[in-house]
């Protein structure tokens, strides 16, 4: 199709559709006279006295077309010539009879439901009325309003006034999939409920994490929408994350949280056993709520919950994107379920590799919680050989933020250094001589030497020769360190958080 009948449609808000109508002419067709039909029944109640024939001859000029016959004749046409039924394979399509229906286009235009229309659609709709007034021999506003009723508002002001959060429709449904492939179920959200997303997406556009305790506009919109729609958990979900930063809220933040899942797993049929997967987009809100009251229920609430709540992600999205499973290990371990801990952790470590710093450093905390100070030291050296900047890490403050990460710092692997902060957090109170420990190992003078000799190396190595060295290195020391270390600390002693 050329880009007449492209822009044609872009005008009035349906270039969506061109690549159905070029190629399935049919369709087009169909539409077109289905959508003459349905004004021609508005038009009627409108104006009783009017007849069918006549409302249809007034739809028809308002159409751009001489006569219904003409209209009707050059629909019928394309969904004679290009049906499937009759005609396969199907002929390609026709630019010149297709655009020979170009004027009936903005009859097309429609505003999603529940939404005000776009400006391209009210234009598109604002033709068709301006067409259909005198042809019908009504004022133009009563056109209007005929649109606006073919697309689910009484008044034309009531549909350019119309707002997704008005919407009587519940925003979210559960799809449970069905059928050789389905892999489990997904969240579906209404047209009202996308339009509210792509919104808060376009406030949080541009956003970083600095920026966000001063996000006034989108906590103020979030405030608003929820207020009125307490049933949008997308918002819910950005609400805890953004609007309630700060270590002094986290038990507020953790409420919200548990507000909003309540409502999500409402929406999961009751014995459902399979999968919720991140790659579905609909289903992050989901993911985010979960991992965000577990981290927040580390410091506010019972491991018991942030066990569950771990388990239940990996079980819902095997694939992990938002790296639970190193969090899954270290929680178990503060509760004295140290075998559950090792099994957990070994499905960690099969999963990344030897740069995955954050599976370094969760086997080194469980193997200190196994009371196995050699293997926790070695992993401990790997992680810090690999991500230097792991010192900062055992030093902050989990209530102050961290500052950018020195060039120099950053070898191998891009780490969050929050879930490492955390991790450590989550365990420090429940072991013993943790904290003399770590400071200890990581400012021995043995320790600094091989860190120097290894920067020194980084770029001068290709990856798996460095790789080995750092292992060969980590074990050396981790062997020098441990009898005089074990003599100089207190020992280890595990006192299990309640379950």
């Amino acid at each position: 199709m050329s880009s007449d009948f492209i822009h044609a449609l872009h005008v009035i808000g349906v270039s969506n559709q061109w690549a159905v109508w070029a190629t399935l002419p049919d369709v087009l067709g169909r539409d077109i006279l289905d959508t003459s039909k349905r004004v021609a029944r508005f038009l009627q109640k409108a104006h009783p006295p009017m007849t069918r024939t006549t409302a249809l001859e007034a739809v028809a000029r308002g159409a751009g077309m001489t006569s219904w016959h003409r209209l009707h004749s050059l629909a019928q046409a394309l969904i004679d010539d290009f049906n499937p039924d009759v005609h396969w394979p199907r002929p390609d399509g026709d630019d010149e009879r297709v655009m020979a229906l170009k004027s009936a286009f903005p009859m097309l235009a429609r505003a999603d439901k529940d939404c005000s229309p776009s400006p391209e659609v009210t234009n598109g709709m604002s033709t068709f009325a301006a067409q259909l007034a005198p042809a019908a021999n009504i004022s133009v506003e009563r056109a209007r309003d005929i649109v606006a009723q073919l697309n689910g508002a009484d008044t034309w002001e009531q549909l350019l006034r119309r707002q997704p959060m008005d919407s009587q429709e519940p925003l979210y449904r559960f799809i449970v999939e069905e059928g050789d492939f389905a892999r489990g179920g997904r969240f579906a959200p209404s047209e009202a409920c996308a339009a509210l997303i792509d919104e808060l997406d376009h406030l949080r556009e541009g956003l970083v994490e600095e920026d966000l305790p001063d996000a006034g506009r989108l906590g103020e919109w979030l405030k608003d929408v929820t207020a009125k729609r307490p049933d949008f958990l997308d918002g819910l979900q950005v609400q805890a994350e953004v609007c309630l930063l700060g270590y002094e809220q986290r038990r507020t933040r953790a409420k919200a949280y548990a507000h909003a899942l309540s409502q999500a797993m409402g929406l999961i049929p009751s014995g459902f056993k399979g999968q919720i997967l991140w790659a579905f987009s609909e289903n992050r809100f989901l993911h985010r709520l979960l991992f965000g009251y577990m981290r927040d229920s580390i410091f506010s609430g019972s491991r018991k919950r942030c066990i569950s709540l771990a388990r239940k992600q990996l079980r819902w999205n095997p694939n992990d994107e938002m790296g639970v499973r190193y969090f899954l290990p270290v929680l178990l371990a503060s509760t004295g379920q140290i075998d559950s801990a090792m099994r957990a952790l070994r499905k960690t470590m099969e999963k990344g590799g030897e740069g995955d710093v954050n599976a370094h450093f969760t086997w080194s905390l469980v193997s200190f919680a196994k009371v196995n100070p050699g293997g926790g030291i070695f992993c401990m050296l790997k992680a810090l050989f690999l991500f230097p900047a792991l010192r900062d890490v055992v030093a902050s403050d989990s209530r102050e933020p961290l500052g950018p990460i020195p060039a120099s710092q950053r070898r191998v692997t891009v780490v969050d250094r929050w879930t490492l902060i955390e991790q450590y957090v989550a365990l420090t109170p429940h072991l013993t001589a943790l904290e003399e420990w770590m400071p200890a190992l990581l400012s021995d003078p043995l320790v600094l030497d091989a860190e120097r000799t290894l920067q020194s190396t980084f770029l001068k190595r290709e990856y798996d020769p460095w790789m080995k060295e750092i292992d060969s290195m980590a074990m050396a020391l981790a062997r020098e360190l441990l009898p005089r270390l074990s003599q100089e600390l207190p020992p280890f002693e595990l006192r299990a958080a309640p379950r």
